[in-house]
């Protein structure tokens, strides 16, 4: 763990820990559309294949994430995508605060 993940992954255990914490460590919201999450995490991807009808998708998140994901850039081509790892929940923290 970086010195910078250690001071993050302190300051939010800290927080949770504390008699006077007050504050939501996650959050729900509703989006009042289908959202096909199947056809990949790509926002064009969402909404295609929906089935007819009304419907409400509810979703979570994290306020404090501790998991940190990486970029990399490898090629000179600006046409090449970058590979990008979200490493979503990789941090066992983040686990415990979603629970």
């Amino acid at each position: 763990m970086s010195k910078y993940e250690r001071k993050s992954f302190d300051f939010t255990k800290s927080l949770l820990q504390s008699v006077n914490y007050r504050e939501a460590s996650g959050s729900l919201f509703m989006l009042p559309a289908q959202v096909n999450l199947r056809n990949g995490p790509k926002q064009a991807g969402m909404t295609m294949d929906v089935k007819p009808g009304n419907f409400v998708s509810i979703g979570a998140s994290l306020q404090y994430p501790l998991s940190r994901g990486r970029t990399h850039i490898l090629s000179s081509d600006p046409a090449a995508a970058p590979v990008i790892d979200t490493r979503y929940l990789s941090h066992p923290l983040g686990i415990e605060m979603y629970a």
